[in-house]
């Protein structure tokens, strides 16, 4: 097979686009479970390094983690309401699993504002055109 002027550049670019893929689709997957890391935008940019690569991309589209997140952004950048229900039910799960092991005041304050504000983030963005 014959090869052209920047294909070694274009296949270099390709396995880099998809090594930092794979690095934020990691990220994405520990956003799951850790709600102070937003898992959304990690799959979104996964998506776009993995666009070249029509397996992985659709891999990420179709998976039973990423697929709901990765679809409902993609057909109007919503939420539904059992995934936002999910993610305040872990919020404050983790976080009162946190507060109850400090022993640091400052700390466990700081922690309730960001429960309370990631809580506000997921009940008011990312709603359905019906739960407005």
């Amino acid at each position: 097979m014959e090869s052209f002027p920047g294909d070694g550049k274009k296949r270099l670019r390709t396995r880099l686009l998809e090594a930092l893929g794979a690095v934020l689709l990691a990220l994405g997957f520990v956003g799951i479970f850790l709600p102070v890391l937003p898992t959304t935008p990690f799959v979104l940019a996964a998506a776009f390094c993995f666009a070249s690569n029509p397996v992985m991309y659709a891999r990420i589209r179709d998976s039973p983690y990423f697929g709901e997140y990765f679809r409902a952004y993609r057909e109007g950048g919503t939420v539904s309401r059992r995934t936002r229900a999910k993610a305040v039910a872990m919020v404050w799960i983790v976080m009162a699993v946190s507060i109850v092991l400090l022993d640091i005041t400052w700390l466990r304050l700081l922690l309730l504002v960001i429960c309370a504000v990631v809580t506000l983030h997921l009940l008011t963005i990312g709603r359905g055109k019906k739960e407005r």
